[in-house]
């Protein structure tokens, strides 16, 4: 039978005449404990300290506007889902925009905490506070740990297969941490955002948008061709081509302002893994599918044509070494249904371009 001696510092367990003693590890969690009420306590003092001026916040958010750049990284389009068979779109300020708003408005305080975390899935929770009214904004993220793709690379094995809204199937795959990691990101990036837009005044919201605009206008008016070229540029560096773009929007001719504005807030919102450029393409033109993915296509079928006639001149240089006796079977590698296959050759596996 055991006796139990225990004190606020440690337990002492005697068992069979030996004495073990456990001290409590309380000690950690109570400094943990404070420094966090501590960090929490000037937070608020510093929020009465120097209580925000909403126009002095207002006159920087503009001026922010005023900058070519933040203009156009500061408005997002994606698709959203079909309404009476017509693709719908949702435009407005993005995750840039909220964060410029961060620095700006002064207390508030925002933070992403992990609450769970399995193999499977995990859940953070988001945060955002305004510490002069105490409003706060909470939303708990569930992350899979998986991924889609529409292609499968060779020998992986998909989870589960699906058909997404546009009718096409992908497959769900595990994924890998770097992959995780960017899913979490974005969703905690997308969450930070809806938490401050909430508490920014919507009139602010309002005139920080038009500012954008009116920015952008100024500029494709002064320069549209140098504008345009940029675009093709951002894009480019994504990996979408300028045919890819002119096939989205349906001509080769000189784009108009409302065009350079539409492509600059898919841009903005691709960039913020808030969309993909398929995607949008589908969104846009369902039945004729992706510029893009016609030329993978179409580049998949070259190196296939490619790669047999590289295989169909190696078997008649084989075949001729055969009928002089000079064949040797170790000089190459052998596929799996036994034809000799040179090292140079593509063997055509899929490579992950989704």
């Amino acid at each position: 039978m055991n006796d139990h001696v225990e004190n606020s510092a440690s337990r002492a367990i005697e068992s069979f005449g030996a004495t073990e003693l456990q001290v409590q590890a309380e000690t950690a969690a109570v400094a943990i404990a404070a420094a966090e009420r501590a960090a929490i306590e000037a937070r608020y003092v510093l929020a009465i300290k120097r209580p925000r001026d909403w126009d002095t916040v207002r006159i920087r958010l503009l001026k922010e506007c005023k900058r070519p750049g933040f203009a156009d990284a500061a408005i997002y389009k994606k698709p959203v889902g079909k309404k009476d068979g017509v693709e719908q779109f949702i435009e407005g300020l993005s995750v840039r925009f909220a964060e410029a708003a961060l620095r700006h408005v002064s207390n508030f305080y925002s933070s992403a905490k992990s609450i769970y975390d399995d193999p499977h899935k995990s859940i953070t929770r988001v945060t955002v506070m305004d510490l002069e009214t105490n409003a706060t904004i909470e939303q708990d993220i569930t992350t899979a740990k998986t991924v889609e793709r529409r292609y499968l690379k060779k020998g992986q094995r998909p989870i589960s297969q699906r058909v997404n809204s546009y009718g096409d199937p992908v497959f769900i795959v595990e994924a890998t941490d770097d992959e995780v990691l960017n899913k979490t990101n974005a969703q905690i990036s997308k969450a930070l955002r809806n938490g401050v837009l909430r508490l920014l005044p919507g009139d602010v919201q309002d005139e920080c948008e038009a500012a954008c605009r009116t920015t952008q206008a100024d500029r494709d008016k002064a320069d549209p061709e140098g504008e345009r070229k940029k675009i093709f540029d951002g894009f480019a560096a994504i990996g979408v081509e300028p045919s890819d773009l002119k096939g989205y929007l349906g001509h080769s001719n000189q784009l108009s302002p409302s065009e350079l504005g539409e492509l600059r807030a898919i841009y903005a919102a691709i960039r913020a893994q808030e969309t993909t450029w398929t995607e949008v393409y589908l969104a846009k033109h369902p039945k004729t599918g992706s510029a893009s993915s016609d030329e993978d296509d179409k580049a998949k079928t070259g190196a296939k044509a490619k790669t047999e006639e590289v295989l169909e001149k190696h078997r008649q240089k084989a075949a001729a070494k055969a009928k002089a006796g000079k064949t040797d079977s170790k000089s190459e590698p052998v596929d799996t249904v036994g034809q000799t296959v040179p090292d140079d050759i593509d063997r055509g596996d899929d490579s992950d371009n989704y």
